[in-house]
């Protein structure tokens, strides 16, 4: 079938498996294959693909087969009356699996075999005992010298150089498990069970096990010390002796990886043979691994390999000899606690022809197991003969302070770097390539979902807890929300659910997330930041209240930290390293110096970190080209230097140095007034009360400060972003004619009007004030005009003064309301109360090809939507209401 499937000139070998399946065993022991299924098709796929089927391969493939194959078994089952419980319906399927093959590597790669439909339902339909329905439980705990912290195990699986080398001792629990209801089943469960195992010269366990509704434990011993280094697998069953054709009731799965060292082999350590390569001259590495494989299509080979002790990398060499072309995958591998598999692991797809070379080098972790997968991938026909070498090569860093941190208030850090394996050539590099800005949930809200999907057996609720995080950014860039607590947890994760929402001011809709969180683009502005954590606990959630967050910003380019041979080259920033060689055995100091101030990005906050790496080693391969294994390195930005250090001191007022009593009174007011008004921006004004404390509060500082510009121009804009503004015309006219007033407009036209800046020791705070003015002007007649348009709707008759037009002329002097995209909105307003439709909307529509503008000005938006009714355009008009309704949404999406 797959031969048919697949179109391929000659048929597979029986129980052939596709190359990217999972293998066992899982890292806790345990199989982690159950059973297969057929994982090629020919499916139907939507028609936007503009075909009717496609073969498709994998998971997605081989799961609708088995839950067909088992759809199929129930439903003959269910027609002659037979309702097998979930535990007896998989042990029915796993007992009638067939198993190609009974070698270690088959069984952890089919687990009990292919699914067998036919055999399967004759199975199930034979009477058994209590026992074969019930599920039960395994676990195992090791229990002699060697045993690492916690337990829970599902099986046994020794794997390192140490374990495989010693006895071992593993306690194993046995326990079945019953629903609440099932007093009486729980009550007269006794059951005889007998243990036994095939292939299993290594493993020694007890006969015969009584069990009880509480269970037992009893102890087994592996003894891998007699075993090859490779792959061994075993198993041991326990059956009901009274009903023993009703198949297994419980598996302990054993398995061995017996790791090969990697020795100095030939040649003695630190005695290097030059070798010629290709191009350059290259040391023969003495811990390297050799060994010629033969292929077919579909075979892999898997090899573990014990480490040593200092290697920080290995660099792979493949020769190939063939007939045709073959494709090949390449694996490497190393288990770490708690650590996902992708983030340990090498892999490569390679296509090679007779006499091709494959150089490729990986990071790796002394001490922890290597294994190296490679396979000829199942569709490419015919065999081939492969030259495999893995040398290991190591170059460590050590700090004194056991962690690679910068912190940029020392403006120093040191490492020293070592080769305890051999010579190395090192090339030391560091750079700095995430902002990471830490945050804490500004709002909090936890409540049941009513939903019917969310309602679960046994009267449970699933519960929300949704956390709003605000974050500003004074540069944009590609950031990534990360919950480090929660993120790439997938079945081992704490919680049922989480997914994040990014919007921005106007809950405009930016990106998704969810464990797996990725780079959405964001630009300069103030961002929310929405998660949504659900659980049927509603106390789990409420300990997540305070859920930290860290929106990393991925720097581009990246900031260079340099990387000094001594501390005095650090300090007074001398030359930095270049490459260097270290002997056997040897070690060289390096120190790393802060990157340069105007390189750090402008959200680099004093206490924010930078993170990045440092990279040592080259590669012996390809010289200068940077070893893949790099540290981790962390950046601690420390406080900006102050305005004496820049050389922009205040200098002072009179001869001594000191300033007179007026000058220091007249700055405490100044303060003092400065801090009123900021506490009054700080106001509320939801309600009539906080309206009326505002103003009470207002007319005491602006009677003690008449005529003080940012307090008139606060009121001002307090006005007008008052939901009701359109109610307050007078008092916003009155609001922007006394901001006006405060301000003497032949000086500041006159001062705008030079063609050269001024000189002279306040220059600065002229330049400064007179700004200030320019920009409360153009507020107070813009607010003016617009306030007088909702009054002044239709142009008035000749007769008639045109108060509107007047303010908007006066703007119009001090700013190009044409060009300027802040204006835009109430320019294309006048032209269309003027009747100039088309010149309305051609001057919006120019303003709107600017995003940034557009996303923060809803006024335009709806301003376009009426003129696009006015004109008539009825399809542009539903077009520009769906972007008014994706920018500016009434609320937040929901999760």
């Amino acid at each position: 079938m797959a031969a048919a499937g697949h179109a391929l000139r000659e048929p597979l070998r029986d129980g052939q498996q596709y190359n990217w399946s999972s293998r066992g065993p899982a890292p806790d022991g345990d199989v982690g294959v159950a059973l297969c299924a057929p994982g090629g098709a020919v499916a139907p796929v939507p028609r936007w693909t503009r075909q009717r089927r496609q073969l498709m391969n994998g998971t997605s493939m081989a799961s609708p087969c088995a839950a067909g194959a088992i759809a199929l078994v129930l439903s003959g089952l269910k027609a002659q009356g037979v309702r097998p419980s979930p535990a007896r319906l998989r042990r029915g399927l796993e007992a009638t699996c067939l198993r190609t093959s009974w070698d270690a590597d088959s069984v952890l790669s089919q687990g009990a075999g292919l699914i067998q439909v036919a055999d399967a339902h004759a199975f199930l339909l034979a009477p058994c005992s209590p026992a074969a329905s019930q599920p039960w439980q395994v676990t195992l705990q090791r229990t002699d010298a060697g045993a690492a912290a916690g337990g829970g195990k599902r099986g046994v699986f020794l794997r390192t150089g140490q374990e495989t080398a010693v006895t071992s001792t593993h306690q194993v629990t046995v326990k079945p498990w019953f629903k609440p209801e099932e007093v009486a089943a729980r009550l007269d469960m006794e059951v005889r069970a007998e243990l036994s195992s095939e292939r299993s010269s290594f493993v020694s366990h007890p006969k015969h096990l009584l069990l009880y509704a509480t269970g037992r434990s009893f102890e087994i011993q592996v003894d891998p010390r007699s075993l090859e280094p490779g792959l061994h697998h075993t198993e041991i069953r326990g059956t009901d002796t009274s009903d023993p054709g009703a198949g297994t009731l419980f598996t302990i799965p054993i398995t061995v990886a017996v790791p090969t060292p990697v020795t100095a082999g030939g040649s003695q350590p630190g005695a290097d043979v030059e070798i010629e390569g290709e191009g350059h001259a290259e040391l023969q590495r003495p811990h390297t691994f050799d060994e010629t494989l033969m292929f077919a299509a579909g075979i892999e080979a898997r090899r573990f390999l014990d480490v040593p002790e200092g290697a920080t990398w290995a660099e792979l060499r493949l020769t190939a000899s063939m007939e045709t072309p073959k494709t090949l995958m390449l694996r490497a591998t190393q288990l770490a606690p708690h650590t996902r598999f992708s983030d340990t692991e090498w892999a490569k797809s390679v296509q090679l022809a007779d006499g091709g070379k494959v150089e490729a080098a990986f990071a790796v972790s002394a001490g922890t197991p290597l294994e190296l997968t490679v396979a000829q991938m199942w569709n490419s026909l015919g065999s081939c003969v492969l030259r495999l070498s893995l040398t290991f090569h190591g170059v460590t860093a050590t700090t004194p302070a056991k962690g690679l941190l910068l912190n940029g208030a020392a403006g120093i850090a040191r490492l020293t770097v070592r080769a305890p394996l051999g010579p190395e050539r090192i090339q030391p590099k560091a750079s700095l390539t995430t902002l990471c800005i830490p945050l804490c949930p500004t709002a909090a809200e936890l409540a049941p979902l009513s939903a019917p999907r969310d309602a679960l057996p046994r009267s449970r609720l699933t519960h929300q807890l949704t956390l709003t995080y605000s974050l500003t950014l004074v540069e944009g860039g590609t950031v990534t929300p990360r919950f480090p607590r929660l993120n790439r947890l997938v079945y081992d994760g704490i919680l049922d659910g989480q997914m994040h929402v990014v919007t921005d001011a106007n809950k405009k809709v930016l990106g998704w997330g969810d464990i797996y969180p990725e780079g959405i683009k964001l630009g300069a502005g103030t961002f929310a930041i929405r998660v949504a954590l659900r659980h049927t606990d509603a106390d789990l959630l409420q300990k997540f209240k305070d859920l930290p967050l860290v929106a990393e910003r991925k720097l581009d380019p990246s900031i260079c930290v340099p990387v000094y041979t001594s501390q005095a080259a650090c300090v007074t920033g001398g030359a930095a390293a270049k490459e260097l060689s270290l002997v056997h055995g040897s070690s060289v100091a390096l120190f790393l110096g802060n990157p340069a101030e105007d390189k750090l990005p402008k959200d680099a906050t004093a206490g924010r970190i930078l993170s990045g790496s440092v990279s040592l080693g080259t590669l012996a391969s390809s010289p200068g080209k940077e070893s893949p294994d790099t540290l981790a390195l962390s950046f601690v930005v420390p406080p900006p230097k102050s305005d004496v250090d820049k050389g922009k001191g205040t200098a002072p007022e009179n001869g001594n140095g000191k300033k007179d009593a007026a000058d220091v009174d007249a700055d405490l007011e100044k303060a003092v007034l400065a801090a009123q008004v900021a506490f009054l921006k700080d106001l509320k004004d939801g309600s009539e009360e906080e309206r009326s404390t505002y103003q009470r509060l207002w007319d005491r500082v602006f009677e003690a400060n008449k005529g003080h510009l940012p307090l008139l121009t606060e009121r001002l804009t307090r006005l007008d972003a008052r939901s009701d503004k359109d109610s307050l015309v007078e008092d916003r006219v009155a609001a922007a004619d006394a901001v006006i007033a405060a301000i003497d407009t032949t000086k500041l036209a006159v001062y705008l009007a030079q063609k050269s800046p001024e000189t002279g020791p306040d220059k600065d705070s002229r330049k400064k004030d007179f700004e200030l003015q320019r920009d409360a002007i153009i507020q107070a007649l813009a607010s003016k005009a617009s306030a007088l348009l909702t009054k002044y709707p239709e142009v008035p008759a000749e007769t008639e003064t045109d108060e509107f037009e007047a303010a908007f002329v006066e703007l119009q002097k001090w700013v190009d309301t044409s060009a300027e995209g802040t204006h835009a909105n109430l320019n294309a307003q006048r032209l269309a109360r003027k009747g100039q439709l088309a010149l309305a909307y051609r001057a919006l529509d120019k303003a709107l090809a600017d995003d940034k503008l557009a996303s923060k000005h809803k006024g335009m938006l709806e301003t376009r939507v009426k003129l696009l009714k006015q004109l008539g355009w009825s399809h542009w008009e539903a077009a520009a209401k769906a972007r008014l309704e994706i920018s500016f949404p009434a609320t937040f999406p929901l999760f």
